[in-house]
């Protein structure tokens, strides 16, 4: 706590940096993953902030401070999402390779499970709130990785509905449905071109 406290009082002489705020608000912040905004007298101008690398270094060495505690806590039961399926389907259809990977993200308001995405071994990005759908959690986790980047990583998008034929039949387990657009993830019960973990 003396080493926070020392390198907030360090950062505070910084104009970019509120000197009202008091530690314990500051570390709380950090820790939820607020970054600058924990510190900032303002809000930032378009284009981000702008720190000087000894602010960079200090702010960094103050989150690992603030983190420290939830990053030493043990992790819940992961949630039981079949995430194999989804990487199979990915590489199988593109001849690439589909990284995905559950991190839990502990924090002050509880923590969150994130997956961490990669593509051929380059990190891509992650998504939150996986197995936050108690009802089907490797759809809900396919839809956010389809939006959210292998749309763009893939030309002309993926899955792509072009390579493949629907097949009739009610299902209850997550899959790939054909539509006007290209493939999408189907609700439960509904018609499906293939299951998730079977596209090909």
């Amino acid at each position: 706590m003396e080493e926070g406290r020392r390198i907030l009082a360090e950062l505070q002489q910084s104009d970019w940096v509120d000197q009202l705020l008091d530690y314990d608000t500051v570390i709380s912040g950090l820790a939820s993953g607020h970054g600058p905004l924990a510190l900032a007298r303002d809000r930032p101008a378009v284009g981000g902030w702008r720190l000087s690398e000894h602010d960079s270094q200090l702010l960094a060495k103050l989150t690992a401070v603030a983190r420290a505690p939830y990053e030493a806590a043990p992790w819940p039961e992961p949630p039981g999402v079949e995430l194999e399926r989804l990487v199979s389907d990915f590489d199988r259809t593109t001849g690439r390779r589909l990284g995905l990977q559950l991190r839990w993200d502990n924090n002050p308001g509880g923590g969150i499970w994130l997956c961490n995405i990669t593509v051929d071994g380059s990190v891509r990005g992650s998504t939150g709130g996986v197995g936050d759908d108690p009802e089907d959690p490797l759809a809900q986790l396919a839809d956010r990785v389809c939006e959210g980047w292998l749309h763009e990583e893939i030309w002309g998008g993926w899955p792509r509905a072009s390579r493949h034929r629907a097949q009739a039949g009610n299902t209850s387990v997550a899959g790939w449905l054909l539509c006007r657009g290209g493939l999408r993830r189907p609700r439960l019960g509904s018609h499906t071109a293939s299951a998730l973990g079977r596209l090909n």
